[in-house]
């Protein structure tokens, strides 16, 4: 049995660690795109918060030790787009908290991000594209097999980056 609810709030600000993340974001995000005066740079920021619960009527996935659980998931997080100077830019971070009300020891944290810029270097001769990724998939598909974070000891972190 599962069972969920989310709402989003898209005019809510992130606090805590997303936000200052996201601060670190713009930062990097302005290295990468660098500054050029003579174009106009037009930069959207999109914060989010997302709450959701999860009740699970087994959550070992046993025949024998059948354990209920209600999971709360906190989902704030941040998209930030920049266009302008000959560069398109997209960068979306989201923290997931996840928060066992009877198992506190399996609270858990994950992050998750994907970005992409492409860059005119050089007017209509030379150009730049790039993403990158972070975010958790399974480590071993003989093992338990879950599509999200919940009862996630099947999953790994799994960074990428292309040039």
């Amino acid at each position: 049995m599962f069972i969920s609810a989310m709402t989003i709030c898209p005019n809510c600000i992130a606090v805590g660690t997303p936000f200052r993340f996201s601060t670190s974001l713009f930062f990097f995000f302005f290295l990468i795109v660098g500054s050029n005066a003579s174009y106009a740079w037009v930069w959207t920021v999109t914060p989010r918060v997302g709450v959701e619960g999860v009740y699970i009527d087994n959550i070992e996935l046993s025949a024998d030790n059948e354990r209920k659980e209600l999971i709360t998931r906190l989902t704030p997080g941040v998209s930030v787009t920049e266009r302008g100077g000959g560069v398109e830019a997209n960068i979306d971070y989201t923290l997931e908290e996840l928060i066992y009300s009877r198992d506190s020891y399996r609270n858990d944290r994950f992050h998750q991000l994907s970005g992409d810029v492409q860059a005119e270097l050089v007017k209509d001769t030379l150009f730049f594209n790039a993403n990158a990724s972070y975010r958790q998939q399974i480590e071993d598909s003989t093992g338990r097999i879950s599509f999200d974070n919940i009862n996630s000891d099947n999953r790994t972190d799994v960074a990428t980056l292309n040039l």
